[in-house]
């Protein structure tokens, strides 16, 4: 059946025969973590306990939850006996000695996946194993270290782990905001895209932490909408999602008046579709909101075109659907006789 991230592990909420093969699974899975010697093994390992975690949820993984953690702290050091033929022996742990090297990938991709898998799962459960990778993390994204997938992927794992923890996250901002603000103008595209997708929900759980840190994240988020920069089109979209967080935050403490037509005139986001939901939520609760509502006021009529063309993409979530048709009720009960002018006076898109 369904689960919920970070909610129950009680193993009774699997099935018995389902619990036993979990758990013959996940032991074998978690041995070959720790002990392979071979790169592409691990790497399996790695996307199969996510794969698990996907299906199952917390009660899978949340036994587990330490000895994955040690895998993953001996890859992000490179101490895992799976990297140590290669592993330059004078080099300083946790530094990546050629990253364009194919045989670095596969331990990345997996590492973000299962890491990112841990957050969705376990959510706040999660915590206590993140506190102790942060700084393992953290040592890539120095100005030291090469720029490249290397600095875009830890950043990712970063970003969406916050993402995933939400509120358990804002003592994390003050040290990781830094961190996006100056990856966000990278030279790679990936990191500059992961970088602003992080200024968006650093933002959004930061706080005071981040109100006092508007400028800077607001002028960043404005460079990846410049035109002239000819930055990428997810990347673009990416800082379209972040301003929507922090709309969903801070609402009138932000410059509204400026972000929300910009917000319309975008929609829908086509290169990275996901980002639709948190621009249609900011807008919707901008205009439920009283102290807002008088700058939406004027803007409802493309917010529904908006609206249209978004359900039009299939690229709504059910929830996000949802929200969307309860706002149109409410939007007719405050006025049905000019939400209809409204509707008859919209194009056929």
């Amino acid at each position: 059946g369904a689960w919920v991230r970070g909610g129950a592990v009680d193993a009774s909420l699997l099935p018995p025969l389902c619990r036993a093969l979990c758990d013959r699974a996940m032991a074998a899975l978690c041995d070959r973590l720790l002990t392979d010697e071979d790169k592409d093994v691990v790497a399996a390992a790695a996307e199969a306990v996510a794969g698990i975690g996907k299906v199952l949820g917390p009660p899978a993984l949340s036994p587990y939850a330490e000895r994955i953690a040690a895998a993953v702290a001996q890859l992000l050091t490179q101490e895992h006996t799976c990297q140590e033929q290669e592993r330059d022996e004078e080099a300083a742990p946790g530094l990546i000695l050629d990253e364009d090297e194919d045989h670095d990938t596969p331990i990345w991709e997996a590492l973000t996946e299962i890491m990112i898998g841990m957050s969705r799962t376990l959510g706040a459960r999660w915590q206590i194993h993140f506190d102790k990778l942060l700084p393992h993390l953290t040592r890539y994204l120095n100005p030291s270290h090469p720029t490249g997938s290397t600095q875009a992927m830890a950043m990712a794992i970063l970003a969406e782990t916050v993402h995933q923890l939400e509120g358990a996250a804002a003592i994390y901002v003050q040290q990781l905001l830094p961190l996006a603000l100056r990856c966000s103008a990278s030279e790679d595209a990936t990191c500059r895209q992961n970088s602003t997708f992080g200024l968006g929900v650093f933002g959004q759980w930061g706080g005071a932490i981040a109100i006092a840190q508007m400028q800077p994240i607001l002028s960043a988020i404005q460079a990846r909408l410049d035109p002239t920069k000819e930055d990428e089109g997810s990347v673009r979209d990416n800082a379209y999602g972040a301003l929507s967080r922090l709309v969903l935050a801070h609402g009138a403490a932000l410059p509204l008046p400026s972000i929300l037509p910009a917000l319309l005139a975008a929609l829908p986001l086509e290169e990275d579709p996901g980002e639709n939901a948190p621009a249609l939520r900011a807008l919707m609760k901008c205009t439920h909101g009283e102290g807002t509502r008088p700058l939406m006021a004027a803007h409802v009529p493309a917010l529904l075109v908006a609206i249209a063309r978004c359900v039009g993409t299939d690229a709504l979530e059910a929830s996000v659907l949802d929200e969307a048709r309860q706002f149109v009720a409410w939007l007719h009960s405050q006025g049905a006789a000019q939400l209809e002018g409204i509707v008859m006076a919209m194009k056929e898109e």
